[in-house]
């Protein structure tokens, strides 16, 4: 034990000075081995072990690995790939200075397969139970309880296996389907919208976006590839598998998804028996202008329009509270129906943004929709979730 402390100390000196890098690329190994890895965007980088700590009651292979964006605490999900004796998952925390692990997330199911973060903390994996023959499945992982929320998939893309996931520059989840290659899928609708399979090299299966929102894929025997936007082509970069062996999974620090992205406060219970939610989608580049709210678990078929400010408030207001202060702007204009399921969702123009003036970097606001909403039969209102942006 003095030895693997003595170790720890001695290779976290090494991490620790790159902590508040801009950029840092991370390996999962086989045997869980974890490796940082220095100057991975030329040909000859420097692979640094991380070194974790084994925490017991915690059982299942390696399959996924994330870092936290703020802390560069690693984060590694153990679960079960074949029948299990353990029926849970596991998501393990390990310290950025330490390597010692701390429980995260205890997930009440196994064969769990890949690891990405959102911005809002709660995690995507794919579900993919072989050993009953069932569909994968695409799920979000409340990051407090543990549990499992099915995304929609378009219908017939859920029928079909498919790998390790990464999220893309703009919050859009990449997964790969065998014999299909890449697909971007939107999280919200689940619409299939981009096939990224140009000339796929080897079996690349596990594939993460970096700061720049550059594609890095990688395949079990562990080369390293960078696809070329411009032509469309993976470009093999480095061979990391003298020290990895295999390759489990690819994760990136400071991934753009979400960067300045805040939850500001939580809503009340709706007639649903649920909390409206607000996600965000795309990124806060204000020059980008690619940024949309999306709202989840509302009343079917009701209207509302969303509030911003860049102030913040506590007010209750119908059956909820308005996080927002003054002054406030409303999307009146843009009065909105939520769907069957109970989702909204709405394109900002950042050109435009509140009185008409553009979103510039460093400007916060607040975000939150309003709805229509019924209470014992009557008539009345609710709010979802609220949000902060701060703009790049």
């Amino acid at each position: 034990m003095k030895h693997l402390l003595a170790l720890a100390i001695l290779v976290s000196s090494v991490l620790v000075e790159g902590a508040h890098a801009q950029q840092e690329c991370w390996l999962l190994g086989r045997f869980g081995r974890i490796w940082l890895v220095e100057d991975y965007q030329t040909s000859s980088p420097i692979l640094t072990e991380f070194p974790t700590q084994f925490l017991e009651g915690v059982e299942g292979s390696q399959l996924g690995i994330e870092v936290d964006p703020d802390t560069g605490d690693i984060f590694v999900l153990f679960s079960n790939e074949s029948f299990p004796d353990d029926p849970n998952s596991y998501i393990v925390r390990y310290d950025r200075a330490t390597g010692a692990p701390t429980l995260e997330l205890t997930i009440p199911e196994p064969f769990l397969t890949g690891l990405a973060r959102r911005w809002d903390g709660n995690w995507y994996t794919i579900h993919n139970d072989d050993f009953h023959f069932t569909p994968h499945e695409l799920w979000l992982l409340d990051a407090q309880t543990g549990a499992q929320t099915t995304q929609v998939l378009e219908q017939g893309v859920s029928s079909i296996n498919f790998q390790p996931l990464a999220i893309e520059a703009n919050g859009n989840v990449l997964m790969n389907f065998p014999s299909l290659g890449l697909r971007t899928i939107d999280p919200i609708s689940g619409n299939v919208f981009t096939e990224k399979s140009p000339q796929q090299t080897g079996d690349l299966i596990f594939y993460a976006a970096d700061q720049g929102g550059d594609l890095w894929g990688a395949g079990v025997v562990g080369l390293m590839y960078r696809l070329d936007s411009t032509t469309g082509e993976w470009i093999e970069h480095f061979d990391p598998s003298a020290q990895t062996s295999y390759l489990f999974d690819i994760a990136f620090r400071f991934g753009p998804n979400g960067q300045g992205y805040a939850s500001l406060c939580d809503g009340q219970a709706n007639s649903t028996g649920e909390v409206g939610t607000l996600e965000l989608l795309g990124n806060a580049v204000a020059a980008n202008n690619q940024l949309e709210l999306i709202s989840r678990d509302l009343p079917a078929n009701v209207f509302g329009y969303y509030l911003l400010s860049n102030q913040v408030g506590s007010l209750p207001v119908g059956e909820g509270t308005l996080c927002l202060g003054q002054p406030l702007y409303r999307y009146s204009n843009s009065v909105l129906v939520s769907s069957a399921e109970g989702t909204v969702r709405f394109s900002l123009n950042l050109g435009q943004l509140a009185s008409g003036l553009p979103a510039l970097p460093g400007d916060t606001y607040h975000f939150q929709l309003w709805h229509r909403d019924t209470t014992g039969g009557m008539g009345t209102s609710n709010l979802s979730s609220a949000v902060s942006v701060t703009f790049e």
